[in-house]
């Protein structure tokens, strides 16, 4: 008998260190760092927090918003936002959408509940924000939002609803505010690139619906690949427009005129051509950023091969955006 029960004890401890690795991962991103899974109502939301984090001295917050067939841990793995953070000392915060919202996970950016400030998808993922805030000393001059398809397009309807949120934002592979105001619309927007609302005139709503003391500009940076079948590119175009059109309503040196273009290639082995087209302020700072990606899919540019919708082969996404997100912090001040 004493035999056996050290036999089934061995066996115990052995399978516990096996499933060790698997019972932490919601728990652990990296040895360096923690991910954790978060409830929050009816939804929930995962949290990265870097070893380097220290409560009192203000770090960066990034929202990451995920699209439709993928979930936190999916989105993580492919953006690597959790590897930048974990370098730089910032915390990344991703909002899920669960089942019983969409059957697929997309967020629904379409429904004319999420194009309005307080209310809906929107308001949920501020509120997700506001609770980070409260637990973690958040920088509210350094707090940013990107998002791929329909997180991406979730990321345009947060910026143009909520820029006294969100300092900068990143749309990948996503669609104008507006864009689609019912699922049908939504999907003539996606494959036509023709959005239901003229993207100056959604731009002008959503402007002059804000407060008064909550209008200000929100510096947007924009990938999309050329041979993206889901989403249109020329959707990225419209994103471009419309924030044209929402922060020249705060600064008129803003303007489609004060325009550079370049072009390079991603710096990995077989890396995919893109060009680059900014829109700077009158003092010359960048304010809108579109990266066109050659060849690319409905991917998110650099992603790494374990998430899903990635294309390795394109400039990195995430590494960029970061980069965008710092000049863009330090412009606000």
């Amino acid at each position: 008998m004493m035999k056996q029960f050290k036999f089934m004890y061995k066996l115990f401890v052995i399978g516990i260190l096996i499933l060790a690795p698997l019972l932490s991962f919601n728990i652990q991103a990296d040895a360096s760092g923690t991910f954790t899974r978060e409830e929050f109502g009816t939804r929930s939301y995962s949290l990265f927090v870097p070893s380097g984090y220290v409560s009192g001295e203000p770090v960066a917050l990034v929202v990451m918003i995920h699209g439709c067939t993928q979930n936190a841990a999916d989105f993580a793995a492919g953006t690597g936002m959790n590897q930048i953070a974990q370098r730089d000392n910032f915390i990344v915060l991703y909002p899920e959408q669960p089942l019983w919202a969409h059957d697929r996970h997309c967020w629904n950016f379409f429904e004319t509940v999420n194009q309005r400030r307080g209310q809906g998808e929107p308001q949920v993922i501020v509120d997700m924000v506001q609770e980070v805030k409260s637990n973690f000393t958040i920088n509210p001059n350094a707090v940013f939002a990107a998002g791929l398809s329909s997180g991406g397009a979730t990321v345009a309807n947060l910026g143009v609803l909520y820029p006294d949120v969100f300092t900068a934002i990143s749309v990948n592979a996503g669609l104008s505010f507006q864009s689609g105001i019912n699922t049908a619309t939504a999907l003539s927007a996606m494959f036509n690139a023709i959005p239901v609302v003229n993207p100056v005139v959604a731009a002008n709503t959503a402007f002059n619906q804000l407060p008064a003391n909550t209008r200000r500009v929100v510096p947007t940076i924009v990938f999309h690949g050329s041979f993206d079948t889901t989403v249109n590119p020329l959707n990225g175009d419209n994103v471009v427009t419309q924030m044209l059109t929402f922060n020249g309503r705060s600064d008129a040196t803003i303007n489609i005129f004060n325009r550079t273009l370049r072009t390079g290639t991603a710096a990995v082995a077989n890396g995919r051509t893109y060009s680059v087209e900014s829109f700077r302020n009158g003092a010359g700072q960048v304010v809108i950023e579109h990266h066109r990606i050659n060849q690319m899919g409905h991917d998110w540019s650099g992603g790494h091969a374990r998430g899903s919708h990635t294309d390795p082969r394109g400039p990195n996404a995430s590494e960029i955006s970061w980069q965008f997100f710092q000049n863009a912090a330090r412009n606000r001040r």
